[in-house]
């Protein structure tokens, strides 16, 4: 079963991060957040478990949820009132190998 160990380690690692698309005094870095939660499913976390632990793993690494209106409507005619999460992380705490 994964822990936040493991969430920390796949936040961190550079196949899941991409460039942010944000200005902010410290350099950031977005992070794929569905494919890190997919990963934590894979190891033996439920859906729900999977998500917090990767918030938790955020936390710790000092990274941050910032969340926005969507642009526009959804392509299947759902009204674009949602919100998007875009999950950043500080640059320094990409794993580079």
């Amino acid at each position: 079963m994964p822990d936040v160990d493991d969430a920390v380690q796949l936040l961190t690692d550079p196949t899941n991060v991409t460039e942010a698309e944000v200005t902010r005094p410290r350099p950031l870095r977005t992070v794929k957040h569905d494919r890190v939660i997919a990963k934590l499913r894979k190891a033996g976390a439920g859906k729900a478990e999977a998500r917090t632990l990767a918030l938790q793993g955020l936390e710790k690494i000092d990274g941050e949820v910032v969340a926005h209106p969507r642009r526009g409507g959804d392509q299947r005619g759902v009204p674009g009132g949602s919100e998007v999460e875009d999950w950043m992380i500080p640059a320094d705490a990409v794993r580079w190998y």
